[in-house]
């Protein structure tokens, strides 16, 4: 063979040569650390750590909201069965139910595949096959032990230690607490792109793992907050999501070689006095009509009880759901609104407390001011009547000052500051009380109410167009308790704004008091008859029309003791006829409530309490 032959030849087999070497020089010796971690993070595993949701408690230190350990099931799709009987029958679940939750495991495998180029799909389909996918949420005791002890009769199957939100009052205070619940789809993906779940991972293991993580699910299931407490306070009582790195070496098993800790969430104090709370709903209860209570402390604006008797139980919508319930809740949708601050209506005549505001801070009147009642406000106006004569025609209430007129509700008198004022006076004064606007409350969904534009003489009794909610009447009601000053309701603990002046002078609030303490202790108060004198309080009855076929709307706004009022207690009745007669008794019976734990040692009324409690939950369970 000739030498240019051998040359070529030669060539031929060392140029490859030539460049594996400079390769292996450049993985051994130039960059060895890149290709080394590149090496290591193809045998790494990631696994999330989901931290405990902060606690709601109430004021007096009650659990509303925890967390609790639970049993978690996972699968691993390439050791699952693919009938998977036996785990069905521990489950108690038709065996379809679980093969239909398995598919939608593949499913999600299958979206990751097509979400990368076709050379990467093998590898992506055999990485997800050998990962744990969750399958059922807070499994019995029972069964997980089952599981983990027969390994060998349910291959792929995985327990593990998992978080289960829990509501220890159940149905009590749910309006406030709200409840957590699945995520929609869109909730999920407005998540991911703000980077909720994986705040901080990217700069520990790479984006191509942060997105690996989020195509396989692993934050899909996670729940997200619905309503109330839980909703409003969520950034505080989330916490922040932990990342556990495992690597697995030949003959060493699975080590943890790096943890992203979680941030566990924060708890929230509430002011809502939860046993106070219950005691509330279940006096409400005793009537089958929508109606709600609110008590407030009217120097700080506290929300002590913000009660509805439309309850629910939010341990219904923790997975795996009461789907039964879940259901007749969606079905009556009013369930899940409070009618405490979330609907408003007519007010009826607690409005004319607005009305002698405005009449005295105007001077169209004063304390002493005498109108005559002849029963009508004007011949030609045969619906401005006064409400003794719509019951009793041709009766009148004869001459009246503000206080004999606040006693027995007359209408002819608030029709003849109204018919003073004009309906943008009236509405002025309104929005000094907490009117026609939302009082600031911190939990969601709170209605603004409306005032009317025109029509002064039926806006001056609480009629016309104008819709509050029993929030609103509360704050108002705090403002004159308290001397003049405008609360913010709020159920959060020392997250409550100072009180703040308002137009209202101390002269107009002193004479005020007075009027709404004849409502009570007058001869002819139409709150005389709901046994209230012996508990010190003063307030407002109102009826308020509903349509001429349907009972009007009871309510009664209050405080005591009225020489130094430290409760606001509204009551609200839908379709429950006189304020006096029905809603009245019911505050009656909630002060006496108040008053009585105001007078006993707080360690005996707490113990009271427990054994008040046991014996619910034994009544409960038989």
């Amino acid at each position: 063979m000739d030498r240019r032959r051998v040359a070529v030849l030669a060539a031929a087999l060392l140029l490859p040569l030539a460049g594996l070497e400079a390769r292996l020089v450049q993985l051994q010796i130039l960059s060895p650390g890149k290709y080394t971690a590149e090496l290591r993070t193809r045998r790494r595993t990631l696994e999330v750590v989901i931290p405990p949701r902060g606690r709601i408690v109430d004021r007096t230190g009650r659990t509303i909201a925890e967390d609790r350990p639970c049993f978690d099931l996972y699968v691993v799709p390439e050791e699952f069965e693919k009938s998977p009987a036996a785990l069905a029958e521990a489950l108690g679940l038709p065996p379809e139910e679980i093969e239909a939750d398995v598919e939608r495991i593949y499913r999600r495998i299958e979206e990751q595949m097509d979400r990368r180029p076709k050379r990467e799909r093998i590898r992506i389909l055999e990485r997800e096959r050998k990962a744990p996918y969750l399958l059922r949420r807070d499994i019995p005791f029972e069964t997980a032990f089952l599981i983990e002890t027969n390994a060998g009769r349910f291959p792929g199957a995985v327990v593990r230690e998992g978080l289960r939100r829990r509501y220890p009052c159940g149905a009590a205070g749910a309006h406030v607490a709200g409840y957590v619940g699945r995520m929609t789809a869109e909730e999920y993906r407005r998540r991911l792109d703000e980077g909720f779940f994986t705040e901080g991972f990217a700069a520990v293991v790479g984006e191509d793992a942060v997105e690996r993580l989020e195509a396989r699910g692993v934050f899909q299931d996670e729940l997200t907050c619905r309503d109330g407490a839980e909703r409003a306070f969520d950034a505080r009582l989330r916490g922040k999501c932990g990342l556990m790195i495992f690597e697995r070496e030949p003959g060493r098993g699975r080590t943890m070689v790096e943890l992203v800790p979680s941030v566990p969430g924060a708890d929230v104090d509430l002011t809502i006095d939860i046993d106070l709370q219950r005691f509330v709903e279940g006096e409400l209860a005793k009537t089958p009509l929508d109606s709600a209570a609110v008590v407030l402390d009217p120097r700080t604006g506290e929300a002590l009880a913000l009660a509805s008797n439309r309850v629910f139980d939010p341990n219904d919508f923790v997975p795996p759901l009461n789907r039964a319930k879940v259901r007749e809740y969606l079905d009556n949708q009013g369930t899940l609104r409070s009618v405490a601050y979330q609907e408003q209506y007519p007010l009826g005549s607690v409005f004319k407390i607005v009305t002698a505001t405005a009449g005295l801070e105007n001077r169209l009147i004063a304390a002493g001011t005498t109108i005559e009642c002849k029963g009508k406000f004007r011949p030609e106006l045969r619906h401005y009547n006064c409400h003794i004569w719509n019951k009793t025609p041709g009766a009148s209430h004869g001459p009246l000052d503000l206080l004999g007129a606040m006693e027995r509700s007359c209408n002819i008198y608030f029709y003849t500051i109204g018919d003073g004022m004009g309906a943008e006076g009236l509405k002025y004064w309104a929005l000094q009380l907490g009117f026609g606007e939302r009082t600031g409350l911190d939990l969601p969904a709170e209605v603004p109410g409306r005032l009317p534009a025109r029509d002064a003489l039926s806006f001056a009794i609480g009629q016309s167009e104008l819709q509050v909610s029993p929030l609103q009447v509360a704050v108002a009601m705090s403002l004159i308790a308290n001397g003049g000053n405008r609360v913010t309701p709020h159920v959060r603990r020392g997250g409550g704004l100072p009180p703040r002046e308002t137009a209202v002078s101390r002269e107009t609030v002193d004479i005020l008091r007075k009027a709404l303490q004849e409502v009570v202790y007058g001869e002819h108060g139409t709150a005389s008859k709901a046994g209230l004198k012996e508990l010190r309080v003063a307030g407002k009855t109102g009826s308020a029309q509903a349509g001429a076929d349907r009972d009007s709307h009871a309510w009664f706004a209050s405080y005591a003791p009225y020489d130094d009022p430290k409760y606001v207690v509204v009551v609200f009745v839908k379709h429950g006829g006189h304020g006096g007669e029905t809603a009245a008794p019911v505050a009656a019976r909630i002060y006496q409530r108040l008053l009585r734990k105001a007078a006993t040692p707080p360690g005996i009324w707490r113990a009271v309490e427990r054994a008040a409690d046991i014996l619910r939950r034994v009544k409960e369970r038989m």
